[in-house]
C-alpha cells in the first residue's frame, strides 16, 4: 500500500506481551496514534496551524501584573483586610511618592514648594495631591507638635539670632551679613560671645563662597545656620504623594504622569546641577517600571533560550530536517501555552512570567528524544516513516512518563496560597503535557512531509567517532568514586540546609537597578521616613488607643501612631514657649525701611572691616 508521498508503509510487529495478552499495550496505543498523524500529516499541520492562531489570538489578551500583593490569595484574612484598608483609604492606592533631596535644608523646601505649586496648578492631571509642609495646618501648628525640649531649644536659638536677623531685616544685603558677622566677632570677647556656634556659620559661609568661586552653583541655607543643630538626611528630603491618573491602555500606566513631573522639573531648575535631586518611587511608580522592565526581561531571556536551545539541537541532531522539525515543534508548543496561560489565569504575575524559558528549556527535551530515535531506526530496509513508528514504539511510553512526573511536579504547587507559584504551576505543567502532544503530533508530521535532504553532513558526526562510547567507558569505570562523591554532596547539602534562609520582602523581587525601587529602598534604609509598617484597622477611635497602648510595650515596635497623634500634647506649656518667641521676634517683625542697596564701594568696605575683624579676633 502506497502512502501520501509514493513510499511503502510496512507497520512494525506488535511486540511478543502484546500478542500473547491480546490486549494493546501503551507503546502499541500510542504507535497508533502516531501512525493516524502520519497518515494524516497534512491535516494534523493544518490543524495545528489553526490551533496557533487562536492561540496567538488569545496570548493578544494576556496581560502581566507586577503588584507583588497579586502573588498571594486574596482569600486570605491579610488579604481581605487589606482589601478594607483599601476601600477605607483610598488615596493610599497606585501612589507615586516625588522624594526631592536638596544640597540644604532650604534647597529642598524651596524645590518643592514650587514644584507642588505647579502641580496644584494642574490638579485636573491627577485624582489627589499632598504634600504635608503646604498644609496651612501645619504651617500654623507645626511648633506644637515639638518636644517641650525642643522648643525650649528653638526658643533659645531665636533669643541668640534676634539682633543679628533684626539687622539683616534692615539691611538685607551682603553689606548687612557682613556687618552682622563683624559684630559677631566682635562679641566674642564679652560675656555673650559663643564662639562655638559662630565656627560652624562661617564654614558655611566659606564653603558657599568658595563653591561661586570654581563656577559652581551654592547657597546659604539660613534654616541650617540659624538652627546651629546637626542636619540630617532627612531633614534635607522633602516628599509629595501623588494619585495620578493611570493610562492602563499602556504598558506603563504611571508613566505619562512620571514623564509630567519630571519635565516640570527641570522646567523649574530642579537637577542635581542646581543641587537639588528628584526622585520618584510608590506602588504605581514601582508598577510601571516593572512592568517594562518584566516584559523586557522575558523577551530578552526567552530570546536568548531559544537561540542557545537551537545552536545545540544543530550540534546534536546533525540534521536540518531534524533540527528544524524539532525547532517548530518547540514553537507551537510554547505558543499553545502561552495560550493556555491566557485562557486559564488571563494575567501573568513576576514569578509565572518565567513559564517560557522553563518550556523552552524542558519541553525541547521530548522532541530531541523522538528526534535522535527516528534517526537511529532509520536505515536502508527502513523508510522514514517505518522509523516514526519504530521511534514512538521505543521512546513513546518513556516520553509519556517524563512529561508526566514533570507535570505532577510542577502541579504539586496549586495547593499554596501563593499565586504566584500556583500559576506558575499550572502553566508549567501544561506545558509539559502540551510539549508531549506536539512532539508526538506536529514533529512526526513535519518529519513525515519533509523530503529526502538536507542533512548537515558538512558538520562532523561525533557519535560515530566513538565519543559517546569513551564517555560512557569513562563512567563505568569510575563509577565507585562518582556515587561516593555523589553521596558526599548530599550529605554535604543536608547539613547545610538549615543555614538557608526565606526572604519574605517581595520587593526583592523586583530590579534594583529602576529608579522607584532603588528609591524605596533607600527610604526603608532611613530610620527617620518611616515608610514601612504594619496598618490596623479597629472599630473606633478608643479602641485605636488601648491597642496602641499595648503595642507600644512590645519591644519589636518602635513607635505607634493613632489618630490622637494629631493632637499636639502639652498644648498649653508649648504655647507659653511659642508666646516667648512670639515677644522675642516682634521688634523685629515691626521693622519696615529698609537701607537702600549698596553700591560696590559699600560692599567693599563692609568686606575690609569684616576681613579686620578676623584678623584681630
Amino acid at each position: 500500500m502506497e502512502d501520501e508521498a509514493g513510499l511503502s508503509v510496512t507497520e512494525p510487529p506488535s511486540p511478543p506481551t502484546a500478542a500473547k495478552s491480546g490486549r494493546p499495550g501503551a507503546s502499541d496505543i500510542l504507535c497508533l496514534l502516531v501512525g493516524q498523524v502520519v497518515a494524516r500529516a497534512r491535516l494534523v499541520l493544518l490543524l495545528a496551524v489553526a490551533l496557533s492562531a487562536f492561540s496567538g489570538w488569545a496570548v493578544t489578551t494576556l496581560g502581566i501584573n507586577t503588584d507583588t500583593t497579586g502573588l498571594i490569595s486574596k482569600d486570605l484574612p491579610f488579604r481581605k483586610t487589606f482589601a478594607e484598608y483599601r476601600r477605607n483609604f483610598p488615596w493610599f492606592k497606585a501612589t507615586v511618592i516625588v522624594v526631592i533631596d536638596g544640597a540644604s535644608v532650604d534647597a529642598a523646601e524651596d524645590g518643592a514648594a514650587r514644584l507642588y505649586k505647579r502641580m496644584s496648578a494642574n490638579r485636573g492631571q491627577f485624582i489627589s495631591l499632598f504634600y504635608p509642609q503646604s498644609e496651612s495646618f501645619f504651617r500654623r501648628n507645626g511648633l506644637l507638635y515639638l518636644s517641650i525640649k525642643s522648643l525650649e531649644r528653638f526658643s533659645d536659638q531665636v533669643a541668640s539670632a534676634q539682633p543679628f536677623l533684626a539687622e539683616l531685616t534692615r539691611d538685607p544685603s551682603l553689606r548687612g551679613l557682613y556687618d552682622v558677622l563683624r559684630q559677631a566677632i566682635d562679641r566674642l570677647g564679652t560675656a555673650d560671645g559663643k564662639p562655638g556656634q559662630l565656627a560652624p556659620v562661617l564654614d558655611r559661609i566659606s564653603t558657599v563662597i568658595e563653591a561661586q568661586s570654581r563656577g559652581q552653583r551654592a547657597q546659604l541655607a539660613w534654616s541650617e545656620v540659624l538652627s546651629g543643630d546637626t542636619v540630617k538626611k532627612s531633614d534635607r528630603r522633602r516628599i509629595i504623594v501623588v494619585q495620578p491618573k493611570l493610562d492602563f491602555k499602556s504598558l506603563t500606566p504611571a508613566k505619562k504622569a512620571m514623564d509630567q513631573i519630571r519635565a516640570w522639573a527641570k522646567e523649574l531648575g530642579l537637577t542635581p546641577a542646581n543641587g537639588v535631586r528628584l526622585r520618584m518611587t510608590g506602588s504605581a511608580a514601582i508598577g510601571s517600571e516593572e512592568l517594562k522592565s518584566v516584559t523586557v526581561g522575558a523577551q530578552l531571556a526567552g530570546i536568548l533560550s531559544f537561540i542557545f536551545v537551537t545552536i545545540l539541537l544543530t550540534l546534536g541532531l546533525r540534521s536540518a530536517r531534524l533540527v528544524i522539525g524539532v525547532v517548530i515543534t518547540l514553537i507551537l508548543g510554547l505558543l499553545w501555552t502561552a495560550g493556555f496561560a491566557a485562557i486559564s489565569v488571563g494575567t501573568l504575575n513576576l514569578l509565572s512570567v518565567a513559564f517560557a524559558v522553563l518550556f523552552i528549556g524542558l519541553g525541547v527535551d521530548f522532541g530531541i528524544h523522538f528526534a535522535l530515535r527516528c534517526r537511529e531506526e532509520r536505515g536502508e530496509d527502513v523508510n522514514r516513516r517505518q522509523a516514526i513508528i519504530l521511534a514512538t514504539r521505543g521512546v513513546g511510553a518513556g516520553l509519556v512518563l517524563s512529561a508526566a512526573a514533570a507535570a505532577v511536579a510542577f502541579l504539586s504547587f496549586l495547593p499554596t496560597e501563593y499565586r504566584g507559584v500556583s500559576e506558575l504551576g499550572l502553566i508549567a505543567g501544561a506545558g509539559m503535557a502540551i510539549a508531549l502532544t506536539a512532539s508526538l503530533t506536529v514533529l512526526p508530521a513535519i518529519l513525515a512531509l519533509w523530503p529526502e535532504r538536507a542533512d548537515l553532513r558538512a558538520l562532523p558526526d561525533w557519535h560515530k567517532r566513538g565519543a559517546g562510547q569513551a564517555v560512557q567507558q569513562a563512567l563505568t569505570r569510575a563509577r565507585r568514586p562518582i556515587v561516593i562523591g555523589a553521596l558526599v554532596l548530599g550529605v554535604a547539602g543536608a547539613a547545610l540546609a538549615p543555614w538557608s534562609t526565606f526572604d519574605r520582602n517581595p520587593l526583592n523581587l523586583k530590579d534594583p537597578s529602576t529608579e522607584s525601587v532603588a528609591t524605596a529602598i533607600d527610604l526603608m534604609s532611613d530610620p527617620d521616613t518611616p515608610v514601612t509598617g504594619i496598618s490596623i484597622l479597629t472599630p473606633g477611635l478608643q479602641a485605636a488607643n488601648k491597642l496602641a497602648k499595648k503595642l507600644r510595650q512590645l519591644p519589636a515596635v518602635r513607635s505607634v501612631r493613632t489618630v490622637s497623634d494629631l493632637i499636639p500634647k502639652k498644648q498649653q506649656e508649648k504655647l507659653d514657649i511659642i508666646e516667648e518667641v512670639s515677644l522675642v521676634m516682634l521688634p523685629v517683625w515691626r521693622i519696615k525701611d529698609t537701607a537702600k542697596a549698596p553700591d560696590m564701594a559699600a560692599r567693599r568696605a563692609s568686606a575690609r572691616a569684616l576681613q579686620k575683624a578676623i584678623g584681630t579676633a
